[in-house]
């Protein structure tokens, strides 16, 4: 039997300065926008981060670190109606970015995934595909932040 995925990765380099990306991370605003729902980020190691999404999933959690410009890492997991143990896993996000040129990488990694049992593969998959859109949208998000 395979082993489950237990980490997504994904990272696209963005036309815009760090300084521009990073803003984009941890501004409440700009974060939802984004992420396309209501977000709160304290971006300091111990602040909170909330995300409440249009269907009712809340993902709350800690920020664990924080290196301006550089490094956005929390740990969180899912709250709401309807979902289940497995649904409510613990999982890690972290952020890095590099500076290259006039442009920054963003590199995502999302890890967890395992400590779902046998689901966890499907939920690996569904947060690669969430994590392709959402730096899609960071992508154009960055491109209207005036910092």
């Amino acid at each position: 039997m395979p082993a489950q995925p237990d980490v997504v990765e994904r990272e696209l380099v963005i036309a815009a300065d760090a300084e521009r990306v990073w803003h984009a991370l941890v501004d409440d605003d700009l974060l939802g926008a984004w992420l396309e729902a209501d977000a709160r980020i304290d971006p300091r190691p111990g602040g909170e981060v909330v995300v409440e999404f249009p269907d009712g999933v809340v993902r709350v959690g800690e920020v664990q670190a924080a290196e301006h410009e550089r490094v956005l890492r929390w740990r969180w997991h899912a709250e709401g109606p309807g979902l289940d143990g497995a649904m409510r896993i613990a999982t890690q996000v972290s952020i890095e970015l590099t500076r290259e040129g006039g442009a920054t990488r963003v590199r995502v990694r999302e890890s967890g995934f395992a400590a779902a049992g046998s689901r966890g593969v499907g939920f690996a998959a569904a947060s690669g595909w969430v994590w392709d859109l959402l730096l899609a949208s960071l992508a154009l998000a960055t491109a209207l932040v005036l910092v």
